[in-house]
């Protein structure tokens, strides 16, 4: 196998989760000999922080003749996007091997190939299975870097002495809002906090508060997250690195696609509440969460729930499965 693409979007308000997820692939089928690249709708902002991958950066949705000379021969092809049309899942399956279909909430009734939806719980999510298509389904498919693919046993410690904080890319002034918030409450807890830009006039007042990271590598967020005894986080795909490391989080809903994960984590007890920030009781209901998991067995628990929740191979099994498809095809 030649020629693996990877399409996707990110940057601006879209953030860099789709990258982020397609980037654990990107790896897994690195580790098993294949060079695949990257074709993303975006700009250099949305792969800043990804070093080392191989990527184009142009509007495939839009350019589809580009799109489509891409592909002569192509041996696999995944797309993981939100707003690729179903005309164009049609020409790009046409034009590979194997497609691949990255779906998060029964989007489009997708061509023959392969769907993939790693969010914890899609197993019951209510696919309409077809014959000519295969499904990868539920968190033993969660998308985790390889940074995320072997760690140790979270340790507890008896104390909460330091909060990790990431509110994605709709941030919005919510790190601010969180970081004064448990700062106050909380003064002996150190702060890290995890922003898109931390070059915003903003973000400059966190500095009073907390220890500021942006454009971080895997590793680096895997230490923060490691050394962390507690999290608070939007909903999205952190919440699965988080749940391999064994760090109990406060989970955010901060985008209305992470409602069905989220809510999962919350049916299998792996979080304990759901935390809306347009909702006025904000404050109280997160302060009242990091009071409830100061207490080490509660955090001990649960991290011990969560990291045998996700093993942290989905992206290995998903790579082996692609490839197994593809040359017996």
């Amino acid at each position: 196998m030649n020629d693996i693409f990877i399409f996707t979007e990110g940057g601006g308000e879209i953030g860099v989760g789709h990258i982020s997820r397609c980037v654990s692939l990107y790896e897994a089928f690195e580790m098993r000999g294949y060079f695949p690249q990257f074709i993303i709708n975006g700009n250099e902002s949305a792969v800043s922080a990804f070093i080392g991958i191989r990527y184009q950066l142009f509007n495939w949705i839009a350019e589809v003749d580009k799109t489509i000379s891409l592909l002569q021969d192509a041996d696999i092809v995944l797309i993981d996007s939100y707003k690729c049309p179903m005309y164009l899942y049609e020409m790009i399956k046409n034009e590979s091997k194997t497609a691949v279909y990255i779906d998060d909430n029964l989007r489009l009734d997708y061509p023959s190939g392969i769907v993939i939806n790693g969010v914890m719980g899609a197993e019951q999510l209510g696919y309409n299975k077809r014959d000519d298509i295969d499904y990868l389904l539920g968190a033993q498919y969660a998308f985790l870097r390889s940074s995320f693919w072997n760690v140790p046993i979270k340790e507890i410690n008896p104390e909460v002495k330091s909060i990790f904080i990431t509110c994605g890319g709709n941030d919005n002034g919510l790190s601010v809002r969180i970081v004064k918030l448990v700062s106050e409450e909380f003064p002996w807890i150190y702060l890290s906090v995890v922003v898109k830009d931390k070059n915003r006039p903003e973000i400059s007042e966190l500095k009073h508060y907390a220890q500021v990271f942006a454009g971080i590598s895997a590793d680096e967020m895997k230490a923060l997250m490691g050394n962390a005894d507690l999290a608070i986080t939007a909903a999205g795909q952190t919440t699965y690195e988080l749940c391999r490391m064994g760090t109990p989080f406060v989970a955010l809903l901060t985008a209305d696609n992470q409602a069905y994960s989220i809510g999962n984590f919350f049916n299998y007890d792996l979080v304990q509440e759901v935390i809306d920030p347009d909702n006025p009781s904000f404050d109280t209901m997160l302060v009242n969460q990091i009071n409830y998991f100061l207490d080490p067995e509660t955090r001990k628990a649960i991290s011990s729930k969560m990291q045998k929740a996700i093993d942290g191979f989905g992206s290995l099994k998903l790579a082996d499965f692609i490839i197994n498809y593809t040359t017996l095809s």
